[in-house]
């Protein structure tokens, strides 16, 4: 029997998804925006229990916070956070989002139709200033999410990129519940670095009251363009996906 560790939460756990049935007709590029990326430890055993069977924890447990600040595109500017737990498939690192918000209805309703995310609408705000970056979210006047990192360090020449996990979503499918992978491309125009602070977590407006970070590991601020793609890979719940591979989608061009 395999040694590896597995996570071992079940559809009842992680919900049935959401359908996701959108085409995404070819690539969205968004022109400049804004990018910042956190990572914290929390108890490997709690992360177990937020991941399906299909895929490995990151040990210690790690929580990505993602915000977005778009300014330019077809869906106009909208800001975006996610919270995702850190997993694996094989060596591949990914991120299993738990809660997801966006700042305008367009943007709300793409994030769930295109790409599974449990996507709600909330007053989302990722901002740089002189000293610091700062992201919230602020959901029915309830301060649910804030994320800052002072003394920014500038990272230049060929380690000037954040290196981002795919997020994976639950979503709907045919035969049950299945992950469905984000796919986007980055081009970094400028990276910043420093130790993150949490300054407001609600765990259980974050849909998980057992996801509360406990060490700090990083966190980054890039302006960059990005490409978003068209859906490519679904994967099982239940089974390796090592094992039993990935469902390739066909990508309408």
């Amino acid at each position: 029997m395999s040694n590896d560790l597995f996570g071992h939460a079940d559809a009842t756990v992680l919900g049935q998804g959401v359908k996701a049935d959108a085409v995404l007709d070819g690539d969205i590029a968004f022109g400049s925006a804004q990018l910042y990326y956190s990572l914290f430890e929390f108890p490997v055993a709690q992360a177990l229990a937020l991941l399906p069977p299909s895929v490995h924890p990151c040990i210690p447990g790690v929580v990505g916070v993602t915000f977005w600040n778009v300014t330019e595109g077809p869906l106009g500017p909208f800001e975006v956070a996610l919270v995702g737990v850190a997993c694996r498939t094989g060596i591949k690192p990914r991120h299993l989002i738990h809660a997801a918000f966006a700042s305008t209805p367009q943007a709300v309703n793409w994030l769930r139709d295109h790409f599974g995310f449990p996507a709600r609408l909330a007053d989302v705000r990722l901002r740089e200033s002189h000293d610091r970056i700062l992201g919230t979210v602020v959901e029915n006047g309830v301060n649910v999410l804030e994320v800052e990192t002072q003394s920014l360090l500038p990272i230049v020449g060929g380690n000037s990129f954040i290196k981002v996990s795919p997020p994976i979503a639950v979503v709907s499918g045919t035969d049950g519940p299945e992950l469905q992978q984000f796919e986007a491309s980055y081009d970094f125009k400028r990276v910043l670095r420093g130790v993150p602070r949490i300054t407001a977590w609600q765990p259980q407006a974050l849909n998980r009251p057992q996801l509360v970070p406990t060490h700090v590991i990083s966190g980054a601020h890039g302006l960059v363009e990005f490409t978003v793609h068209p859906p490519r890979y679904r994967m099982g719940l239940n089974q390796a996906i090592e094992t039993a591979g990935v469902r390739k989608l066909e990508v309408v061009v």
